[in-house]
């Protein structure tokens, strides 16, 4: 069964070389918005300012770290949906950059294990953390029996997408997201995550 819902699955050599090359291009993507972000970080309010005393001269911060958790439901399956969650982080403000794991179980009783890279790009601008934005996705899933969990998984191979979603913000810290997706293998997905930002 396992065969049947991972047609063209890499082995492991060619899954090793896929996650190298995505470690890869994370690194060069760090390093692009870690120097944005260091010249960048504090920008003064020259626009739309309040120049009462209280207020002249105050910083604002441009990019931000985020931490969400959340539930999903993904087309890993041959009948349906399997259904799960995840944990996702990222850093930087109308574009950022991240890191995705999630598990998901379906009613076969196998179960995916997914590692993202993500690439986010705010639909409202350079400095937004709020709205609509895309986000493309990418990187290793692994398939396992319920009944028969295996460290190397035995089967895995290339996930990827781009996703939707829409990012609501409370008192400028506590995030609310849903979002859905569209890639392979799973064809596509819904969720709803909460988190924050700092």
């Amino acid at each position: 069964m396992v065969e049947k819902l991972c047609i063209s699955c890499y082995n492991f050599d060619m899954s090793s070389r896929i996650l190298i090359g995505f470690v890869i291009f994370f690194l060069a993507s760090a390093a692009v918005f870690s120097q944005d972000a260091a010249q960048d970080d504090w920008q003064w309010q020259d626009n739309d300012i309040d120049l009462s005393d209280d207020n002249r001269d105050v910083p604002r911060k441009d990019s931000d770290f985020w931490i969400i958790a959340g539930g999903e439901a993904a087309m890993y399956s041959q009948i349906g949906y399997a259904f799960g969650g995840g944990l996702m982080l990222g850093y930087g403000s109308g574009a950022s950059i991240g890191f995705k794991a999630a598990m998901f179980v379906n009613e076969e009783k196998i179960d995916t294990l997914e590692f993202n890279l993500l690439l986010r790009f705010y639909l409202h601008g350079k400095n937004a953390y709020t709205g609509p934005y895309l986000q493309l996705m990418g990187g290793p899933a692994f398939f396992n029996r319920v009944d028969d969990f295996s460290i190397p998984s035995t089967t895995g191979m290339f996930s990827g997408g781009l996703s939707f979603g829409w990012r609501f913000v409370f008192f400028d810290k506590l995030i609310v997201e849903p979002a859905i997706r569209g890639g392979y293998p799973y064809m596509f997905g819904a969720a709803i995550s909460a988190g924050v930002r700092f």
